[in-house]
């Protein structure tokens, strides 16, 4: 069996085979873990010929942080340009009846609505450099893995990483060199149009060089693509029959853990703790109906304060007068409310998931823990699906991006004399900006290290077939068809582990 410290394997710890039954019973039942325990035909495949995830350096997980922050960023960033742009448009259109000293508000949106959505469609270029540095850095990393000989095999997908930066490069290519072409002839007809005007002259040749350059570019890329060297060079000591003696050993394993399972298990992993995964259920859906409510309260009073663009605004009685003013505060009340609910939700669901895996790290090192193999869309739940604690990163750098352009805006509209915004320091938003971002990445470095614990200890203990299948939706039990789901889409990685210790997975 093995133990797992916060990185990797070890195999100088003893096995823990006194965990209580109420330490399983959240993944499986007692009377399952008790017959398993008692199992010798449920092999695991800790050592030998097998799939692993090689881990990263320090530098491949920090482009893969950068990356990950980088989403976070255009996202956060697209999605502040849009509310700044639905403000703008309310306040043009009079939907919004703000305070006389709030007259220029509509000033900040329209400083806030470039700065927000030209940088969302700036950003995703050093975005492809990030996940191109990422993929090299990853191959570099399997050849230096694979520069001696053994039976651990690194996965298709880190076996591949030289090749799909191949593509993604030929891909831009295309791209590049399609703009830089029309670009090109569109800015040629422009200065050809424009031989008397020394200013509009300059400007045309000054564009067409620029997009002469992006189609010279964008042509190289297409014509000369890096080179992915040799497939030997991807498996331990250059042998890819190791490949084929990983894939036996492999379905030989799961046919095993098969055949001495008990019962059949679940098809979804139930959390850690039961009552929190209610609880969080719960929230998400009191959080929908609270938005729901505020929205159609909302709605329905302004089409009775102003039924139509044209329409003057109309007054009632001092009941209805008294009943819209009630129906405006629980609509706040309830905007609150979802708010916090729509927070506490992910929140706890973030919680329940590290629990969950690491209460199925603590079971690996239960005798016989072969016979108690999760079904595969279980596995897929560990292997494949997003990571909440990755989501929750990408969450806090999307707020990073809007608190950041709105500090960028409110600053400007301070310097200007605007209100609201004069007179107050806007230093705050700045400061709650960085601070979330560097907690995005934080996390983001802990989802990693965390998700690849993870899924060390399925694949030694609960080994899937590499490459895994095309679609979740195909998995079955079936090892003639489909044992399991593998890796996520996103390249996991961790901290460089020390040579002698086994390799980590994922």
């Amino acid at each position: 069996m093995i133990a797992m410290n916060p990185v990797g394997p070890t195999s100088d710890r003893p096995r823990q085979g006194s965990l209580s039954d109420d330490d399983i019973v959240d993944f499986v039942s007692p009377t399952q873990a008790a017959d398993a325990a008692s199992s010798s035909d449920a092999p695991t495949l800790s050592a030998g010929p097998r799939f692993v995830r090689v881990p990263a350096s320090r530098t491949t997980a920090l482009a893969f942080v950068v990356e990950q922050v980088l989403i976070a960023l255009i996202g956060g960033s697209l999605l502040t340009g849009l509310a700044g742009l639905g403000v703008m448009l309310a306040l043009d259109e009079d939907a919004i009846v703000l305070p006389a000293s709030w007259a220029q508000l509509d000033s900040f949106a329209r400083k806030l609505l470039p700065f927000a959505l030209l940088s969302g469609m700036a950003l995703p270029l050093p975005w492809m450099l990030a996940r191109v540095a990422r993929g090299l850095l990853t191959a570099g990393d399997v050849r230096r893995f694979c520069a001696t000989p053994g039976g651990a095999v690194p996965i298709e997908e880190q076996r591949k990483s030289r090749e799909s930066v191949r593509d993604i490069l030929t891909t831009t290519g295309y791209v590049t060199a399609v703009t830089g072409g029309v670009l090109l002839v569109c800015c040629l007809g422009v200065t050809l149009t424009a031989l008397g005007d020394e200013d509009m002259l300059g400007i045309g040749l000054v564009a067409s060089a620029i997009s002469g350059v992006l189609l010279y570019v964008g042509v190289r890329l297409v014509r000369h693509p890096i080179p992915i060297g040799n497939p030997e060079d991807n498996v331990p000591g250059g042998d890819l029959s190791t490949i084929t003696r990983a894939e036996e050993a492999t379905e030989r394993t799961i046919e095993a853990q098969l055949a001495a399972r008990v019962s059949e298990p679940p098809k979804t992993l139930p959390g850690r703790w039961p009552w929190l995964d209610a609880s969080a259920r719960l929230a998400w859906r009191l959080g929908g109906v609270a938005t729901a409510l505020a929205l159609v309260i909302l709605m329905g009073a302004t089409l009775l304060r102003k039924p139509c663009q044209g329409c003057d605004e109309r007054y009632f009685g001092q009941e209805v007068e008294s009943l819209l003013g009630a129906g405006l505060l629980v609509a706040s009340i309830c905007t609150i409310a979802a708010v916090v609910l729509l927070t506490l939700a992910p929140l706890g669901d973030v919680v329940s998931q590290l629990g969950t895996e690491r209460l199925v790290r603590r079971q690996a090192d239960l005798p016989g823990v072969g016979a108690l193999r999760p079904s595969d869309s279980a596995a897929e739940q560990l292997l494949r699906l997003p990571s909440p604690l990755k989501s929750l990163g990408i969450i806090l750098g999307m707020w990073a991006a809007a608190f950041g352009w709105f500090w960028l805006s409110a600053s400007l509209e301070a310097a200007e004399g605007h209100p609201p915004f004069a007179g107050g320091g806007w230093m705050w938003a700045l400061l709650v900006c960085l601070g979330l971002l560097t907690a995005s990445a934080v996390i983001l470095r802990v989802a990693l290290r965390e998700s690849e614990a993870t899924a060390h200890v399925v694949r030694a203990t609960w080994p899937v077939v590499d490459p895994p299948p095309p679609d979740p939706t195909t998995a079955t039990d079936d090892p003639a068809t489909s044992t399991g789901a593998t890796t996520p889409g996103d390249a996991m990685t961790t901290d460089d582990v020390p040579d002698s210790g086994p390799p980590a997975s994922r």
